[in-house]
């Protein structure tokens, strides 16, 4: 059986009237197994700072004006963690769930800029070959 949270009002409800299901209604079973993913994500590192790391990372892109945070930064620091740790790990979340958080690149842009290293590597222009032939000649 599929729950659902009614937005009749309650007059309706105790007169026994019965409302169509909304099209874009969940189910409280759909809703668990998000969380579930989500708990999974955030507690699938066994050290402290990355599972706290993790969990305000998630609610600042999620709700920034819950957070005490101003920024993923200050949340990196806080944990002892690198901002980009945090930002990769909230992405793989989005990316396993196909959502796109409210905040950050566009879509494709991840996409567009690793064609665009990838490119790089093969014509021998990527920063990491640059820093090879500068340490080379030093």
């Amino acid at each position: 059986m599929t729950q659902t949270i009614s937005t009749t009002p309650w007059t309706a409800v105790l007169r026994g009237e019965e409302e169509a299901p909304h099209e874009d209604a969940v189910t409280f079973k759909e809703k668990a197994s998000a969380l579930a993913v989500i708990l999974d994500f955030v507690c699938n590192n066994p050290a402290l700072n990355c599972i706290a790391g993790r969990a305000l990372a998630l609610q600042f892109w999620l709700a920034p004006t819950e957070s005490k945070y101003d920024s993923v930064s200050q949340i990196a620091a806080d944990v002892g963690l690198t901002k980009a740790a945090l930002s990769k790990s909230v992405l793989q979340l989005a990316d396993a769930m196909q959502v796109r958080l409210p905040v950050g690149k566009r879509k494709g842009t991840r996409q567009s800029f690793r064609e665009k290293q990838l490119q790089l590597v093969e014509q021998h222009k990527h920063a990491s070959d640059t820093r090879r032939r500068a340490k080379a000649l030093a």
